[in-house]
């Protein structure tokens, strides 16, 4: 390569370099399942951003490319990620139909990507990110209700003092009955 070729490439690449107005970083922090939920039943999750790096606030799209049969983005899917911030949630609503197969596995597929303003001179790169979790349906479980000791020893002694009402009102009816004779 000759020296003017080498000029014009270097010179070219801090140019495009230079132009980049500003380098945006988040990360995406949640569950990754599988969640279990039985038919015809709805449960929710949730995915947090988090924007720690670059200096500034940054507009993210969240959408489901896979499982939207299943999965749905409860709300609206663009947000606002403040920088400093790791608290933004996307929230996630999953609804499992009613007659799901039991064994059923549906793969969720949610894409987050940083939504460019379009304004400026500069070249913008966007950053995306794919989180992915399964849900697997599963019968549904009986929970069974555990009762408060102290709830049973209440019972046990309110049932304990009627029947001793009870008795002492009969033994005090036959007294009374007796002295009448």
């Amino acid at each position: 390569m000759t020296t003017k070729k080498i000029t014009l490439f270097v010179t070219s690449l801090f140019l495009i370099l230079s132009l980049a107005s500003a380098v945006f970083a988040f990360g995406v922090a949640g569950s990754n399942g599988p969640f279990t939920i039985s038919p015809g039943e709805t449960s929710m999750t949730s995915f947090r951003l988090q924007n720690m790096v670059g200096g500034g606030d940054i507009t993210v799209q969240a959408d489901i490319t896979k499982g939207n049969e299943v999965a749905s983005i409860i709300g609206d899917n663009k947000y606002l990620v403040k920088f400093g911030t790791k608290d933004t949630e996307i929230p996630i609503r999953i609804r499992i139909p009613s007659d799901a197969s039991l064994g059923n596995v549906y793969p969720v597929m949610v894409s987050i990507r940083t939504i460019t303003s379009g304004g400026g001179t500069g070249i913008a790169f966007g950053t995306a990110i794919d989180q992915d979790f399964e849900v697997l349906v599963v019968a549904k479980t009986e929970e069974k209700t555990q009762l408060n000791p102290i709830l049973i020893v209440g019972i046990g002694a309110g049932l304990l003092i009627a029947v001793g009402a009870v008795v002492f009102l009969m033994k005090k009816r036959k007294v009374n009955k007796k002295k009448k004779r």
